[in-house]
Order: structure tokens, then C-alpha cells, then sequence
């Protein structure tokens, strides 16, 4: 199931779904190898909408768990991508 989820995250013809994309929460190192490899051929507006809705499910549900892709797109080459991972992880963080 996650690798269907992470090619259709380029496909413009497949909306994004939010129960779709809650399978990106808690990524292993595996998984986040694979998601970082797809994320080189995804359009800015396709990779801006998928972070914006990252950041809109990490608000609304504390359970879901986006860090490791928050953290990787501080390094997106777009300044919105970085500006939202950088605005997320601010709010979404536990002390530990």
C-alpha cells in the first residue's frame, strides 16, 4: 500500500486523500529512503500541496506523526516547502 500511495503522490490525475496520506506518518528508514527518491520527480505545485496538507493533518490529529518528512523538506529546493516544514515543526513538536 505505501508504495501505490508514494507514486501516486506525483500522478496529477489522482487527487490527494487524507486517509491516502496518513499512511505517510511514522516512516520508517526504508520507507523515508523511498519517499525521498520519489519526492526528486514530483512538480513544485504537486510538492506544495502535498506539504500543505501534511501540515493541515499534523494540526488536526496529534497522533500522526510527519516529522521525518517535515525535516527532510527543509532541505526542498521551493522556500514555500521549506517555510511550511519549518512552521509545522515549530507547532507539532513534543517536549521529550
Amino acid at each position: 500500500m505505501f508504495d501505490k500511495i508514494v507514486d501516486e503522490l506525483g500522478d496529477l490525475d489522482k487527487p490527494l486523500s487524507n486517509s491516502r496520506l496518513t499512511y505517510l506518518s511514522n516512516l520508517d528508514s526504508a520507507e523515508m529512503a523511498r519517499l525521498e527518491e520519489a519526492w526528486k520527480g514530483i512538480g513544485l505545485e504537486r510538492r506544495q500541496q502535498i506539504i500543505a496538507r501534511l501540515v493541515e493533518l499534523a494540526e488536526d490529529n496529534f497522533e500522526l506523526n510527519f516529522d521525518s518528512i517535515f525535516i527532510y523538506c527543509l532541505k526542498d529546493e521551493d522556500a514555500d516547502v521549506r517555510v511550511s516544514a519549518i512552521e509545522v515543526s515549530g507547532r507539532t513538536r513534543t517536549p521529550r
